[in-house]
């Protein structure tokens, strides 16, 4: 194994759900050489506490903001000044793992590309939308969304939305996605004047399209734990947050604005962090880490 420096960033708000898929994915961290840092964005700090303290889990890092609601943006962009140089993983809590993408962090490290996952299937499993009858000569459908940027320097940024197998049930998890850690701070990471989030994952796709990267879609299987929307942190539909953040994004295009918010949330959070670790008394904001558990 080469001395390649893999992070796991997982954003995290009231989700008890982290307990199963941590434990889940210990092994296949483990294996991959990654620690992993959760950040705490507006939820309970005593409950990820609780989760993070079960033994033989894979080496945490706990990261408290004290927010009131939920920014996966900001968490991940504090995730990532967090992280060491090297590549990234972005991940979620309610996904499991089912094999190391280490093979595929090895390409990231060292090729202009990132990765992004490909392969997700729901838990508990969806009905197949269409099947092929036995001794068809159609094998399947595979839908995909494809939107193109067009640029006035005649340059086309085209990214894939959404790609979905109709019989497997298998699609795209734009939000998954392994990336070096210094070509995400070249485009100032994610933008957490985003609304909650929805659309953070496609507009860090275009600025490093943009950076000249070249993307990769993975088609290893991971899952996704099925909930509905009272499990999120919303403060309305998220349908509004996505379509809000869209249009956000896109006037911010028309004038050249490609630089996420990773260094003001990094100036602004830094110094309550900094203050906070010399600090002997109770804090809101604390990172702890653990060794893991024999």
């Amino acid at each position: 194994m080469t001395d390649l420096c893999i992070e796991t960033i997982i954003p995290w708000s009231q989700r008890p759900e982290l307990e199963q898929t941590l434990r889940q994915n210990t092994p296949i961290l483990e294996a991959m050489g990654s620690d992993v840092i959760v950040v705490n964005c507006g939820g309970d700090s005593r409950a990820l506490r609780k989760i993070l303290s079960s033994k033989d889990l894979v080496r945490t890092t706990q990261v408290d903001l004290p927010v009131t609601r939920f920014n996966r943006s900001l968490a991940l962009n504090i995730g990532v000044h967090a992280a060491k140089d090297g590549v990234v993983f972005v991940l979620d809590a309610d996904i499991l793992l089912t094999g190391s993408l280490r093979q595929h962090a090895e390409v990231c490290a060292h090729r202009n590309c990132f990765a992004i996952l490909a392969g997700m299937t729901a838990v508990p499993p969806r009905e197949p939308r269409f099947t092929p009858p036995s001794g068809s000569i159609l094998l399947k459908i595979v839908e995909e969304t494809r939107d193109s940027y067009h640029w006035l320097d005649g340059t086309v940024t085209q990214v894939v939305r959404e790609r979905l197998d109709w019989g497997s049930d298998r699609r795209t998890a734009p939000g998954i996605m392994l990336v070096q850690k210094k070509h995400l701070v070249s485009v100032g990471g994610y933008r957490s004047d985003f609304l909650g989030w929805g659309w953070e994952d496609i507009d860090v796709q275009v600025r490093l399209l943009r950076l000249g990267l070249e993307c990769i879609h993975i088609d290893e299987e991971i899952k996704h734990l099925e909930h509905s929307d009272d499990k999120r942190d919303l403060s309305g539909p998220m349908t509004e947050f996505k379509n809000a953040n869209r249009s956000s994004v896109w006037s911010a295009y028309c004038v050249g604005r490609f630089i996420g918010t990773y260094k003001t949330d990094v100036d602004t959070w830094q110094s309550v962090i900094s203050r906070l670790r010399s600090s002997h008394e109770p804090d809101p904001v604390r990172i702890v880490e653990r060794a893991r558990m024999k």
